[in-house]
Parts: C-alpha cells; structure tokens; sequence
C-alpha cells in the first residue's frame, strides 16, 4: 500500500466552531489522502463522535464553547470519554496568549497548532507524531506526553524524575501501514494504563501525607480556617481517587487503609472532628506512604509493610467501625 491509502485508514476527528475553517481543513486533508474525517461544530457533537469510535488523531480548537475543550482532553485521558486514552491530541489556537498556551501545555495534548494552520504546517504534524510521539509521565499534577517544562523540570529538582511510559499510537501504526487489532489494541491499552496508575499512586501517597502534617496540627490546636478546609477537600479528593486506582494493582493491601482514610477525611469536612478519627489520620498516610514507595531493593521490607498493615487495621478494627 502507499503512503496514501494508509491516509485513508486514519480515523481523523477535529472540531472547530468556524464552519469555514472546518470546511478548508476538510479540503486540504481530502486532497492528501485522508477520507475518513468527522468534523464537529459542537462540544455535544464531538463527544457522541469519539463515543461511536475513538478517533487515531483529535484536532480541536481551544476556545470552543468557553474551553470546554479542555474538560474534553482530561475526560478522555482519565478514560471517562471514548475507548482509548492515548489518542493523540493537537489542539489549535488563535494568538499566543501566554496564560492559554500554558493551559494547552497543561492539558494533556500531543502538540498545539496556531491558527491560522496551513496544509503543509499540519501534515509535517501528522508526520512527526505518527513517527515519534513523546512516551507519556505522570507527576502530581499532570498525566500527558512528555513535557520539557518548569513543572517537569522541579519534579527533577525535587528528585522526582518522571519515569517514562510507551503508550499505544495507532495513528502511527495506520501511517505505516499497520494493521490494529481491536483486542491487541485493548490490551496494550491496559498495560500502559496500569502503569500509569501505579505511578499515579506512588506520588500520592507523599501528597497524602503533606496535606495531613497540616491538617492534623490545625484541628489539635483548633484554628480550623478556609485554607485547612480547602485541604480537607483535597485530602478527601486524594483518597478518592487513590481507592478508584487500587483495583488490579500491586497496591491492593493499602485499599483498607484508604477506605478509612477517604472516611476519616468525609467525616472532618461534613463538619464531624472526631478526636479518634483525627489520631489515626497520620499513621494511616504514614502507613500509605511507605506501602507506596518501598525501597525497590528491599523487597523483604515491602512484604513486611503488607504484613503491618493488616494487623494495623485489625488492631484497630473496632476504631474504624466507629468512625464509619
């Protein structure tokens, strides 16, 4: 096959509220060879076409419908929208607005493109994405392509380098003629999902237990402001999304210890300071801490900590039946 017929193959999705620009781009990338394009003039419409198939390449501008469309990248990425969240992304804008270009950066997508966007602009893109896409990192607060930023560059610092993650690229598969299997596709999916997920949780575990060193001190000593109950919320959030991570990891010990953390933490922000409650906040990060981030070397300790843990649960039984 040629470089063409493999265009056709491309499921091509891009969204855009200017109906001129949606149809030049429509043009310009049928005469390259790409037939299989959905265009979208709505946030509604874009969503119910990545529900129907999950596109190999998304091209979305930024501004639609009061940026709705970052809302759009991180459900798609968190896996809430369509079957696979490493789809490559570009987003376009209008002007070199420094706060949006910093919020694209942020958002999770593969490349930006300003607009006005040329033929030979966008398919030098394509090109580049579909022959070497940056691996995916997770950090504390983004999951994405690769970044050569400020933020990527104090988790270095901070000696937090991010480890790199493969993910699937059907868009470059297609380009080269590839053929995707569905059921292959799903599960390198689930591979590359899993390991972001523990990395995920690794570092939440440090965030777990910064925002209770301050929670903990401010209830004890009852100076209970806007920003302690901020952190509440963030806690609670933490827990959450750390028992929504736990299933078909090597973290399963810890789902214990999150429920009651994820209890502990509901309980203060409806208003409820339990004093016993307060107490087991900070062995039960501390706990969720080291669960998370063993010495990799030292795979007697880790087992050890699996082994603390439970008998720290059933000592205390009774305690998280009261705060429940």
């Amino acid at each position: 096959m040629t470089e063409r017929d493999n265009r056709a193959n491309i499921d091509f999705v891009f969204a855009d509220e200017d109906g001129q620009f949606r149809i030049g781009l429509r043009s310009a990338l049928a005469n390259e060879g790409y037939t299989n394009i959905r265009d979208c003039s709505t946030i509604a419409r874009l969503e119910s076409a990545i529900d129907a198939a999950t596109p190999d390449l998304l091209v979305l501008d930024a501004r639609m419908e009061d940026n709705a469309s970052f809302d759009i990248i991180s459900r798609i990425r968190r896996s809430e929208l369509g079957t696979n969240p490493f789809v490559t992304i570009m987003m376009t804008i209008r002007s070199l607005d420094r706060d949006i270009v910093q919020k694209v950066i942020e958002s999770g997508v593969d490349d930006l493109l300003l607009k006005p966007v040329s033929t030979t602009d966008i398919m030098n893109r394509i090109k580049s994405l579909a022959a070497e896409r940056q691996p995916f990192v997770v950090t504390k607060d983004y999951i994405g392509p690769q970044r050569r930023t400020a933020r990527d560059r104090d988790d270095e610092e901070d000696g937090e380098e991010p480890e790199l993650i493969e993910v699937p690229n059907t868009l470059g598969a297609k380009s080269r003629g590839e053929e995707v299997d569905d059921f292959e596709l799903q599960k390198l999916i689930a591979e590359a999902q899993s390991e972001i997920n523990e990395q995920r949780l690794q570092r939440n575990g440090p965030e777990i237990a910064a925002l209770v060193a301050e929670i903990v001190p401010a209830y004890e000593e009852n100076r209970i402001d806007d920003e302690i109950k901020a952190k509440v919320t963030s806690l609670t959030e933490f827990a959450d999304d750390v028992s929504e991570r736990l299933s078909n990891t090597s973290f399963v010990h810890v789902s214990d210890l999150c429920n009651v953390l994820s209890s502990i933490a509901a309980s203060l922000r409806g208003g409820e300071a339990n004093e016993r409650g307060i107490a087991l906040l900070t062995p039960l990060s501390n706990a969720i801490n080291v669960s998370f981030n063993p010495d990799p070397e030292a795979t007697e300790f880790a087992d050890q900590v699996v082994v603390l843990v439970r008998d720290y649960i059933e000592k205390h039984r009774a305690d998280f039946a009261r705060i429940e």
